[in-house]
């Protein structure tokens, strides 16, 4: 046990960029197929729940990616789209919003990840969106390291993120 301790305690003394912290995922995983010749790892986090990547490509510029644990993976939305363009472009997310044809008055996100079905909410004029989201890195990288990636929506005074647990949310929220 006290080999296994010390063990423990140098490979947690490396810094964060060491060897023994750069895992990959496995090859079957997301990761890899964003992953190729031109595509960046430019943000790497371990934290209790996950390992967090944030992914770009040179032949997509304005586009990013976080990946959780190789996998889920969350596209950043791309300043470049216009409101218009978000709407007629993923029509899939857009679903709701076109069937119901109307400005909801609030809209919940579980699991905002790159905070883009939170802009796909705004685009289709949501009067409040409530955005949860389970992984406190996840969270610190749409509110803070990549905000401008995503316009700084989680600044909006229409837009709240919450840390926490979708299903738990739901249970105590009063709407």
């Amino acid at each position: 046990i006290l080999i296994w301790a010390i063990f423990l305690i140098l490979i947690l003394a490396f810094p964060e960029d060491s060897i023994f912290h750069n895992v990959l995922p496995e090859k079957h995983k997301q990761f890899w197929t964003v992953f190729q010749e031109d595509t960046q790892v430019e943000y790497t986090k371990w934290n209790p729940i996950s390992r967090i990547d944030v992914i770009s490509n040179k032949k997509a510029p304005g586009f990013k990616y976080i990946v959780m644990d190789g996998d889920a993976m969350a596209r950043f939305y791309s300043p470049a789209l216009s409101w218009d363009l978000l709407r007629r472009t993923f029509v899939d997310r857009n679903a709701a919003y076109v069937l119901a044809d109307l400005a909801p008055e609030r809209v919940l996100v579980i699991g905002a990840g790159g905070g883009f079905d939170v802009l796909i909410a705004v685009s289709n004029s949501a009067k409040v969106v409530d955005a949860v989201e389970i992984n406190s890195t996840t969270a610190y990288l749409i509110r803070e390291k990549f905000s401008d990636q995503i316009n700084n929506a989680f600044s909006y005074k229409n837009i709240n993120l919450f840390v926490e647990d979708g299903r738990s949310f739901v249970r105590r929220s009063p709407y």
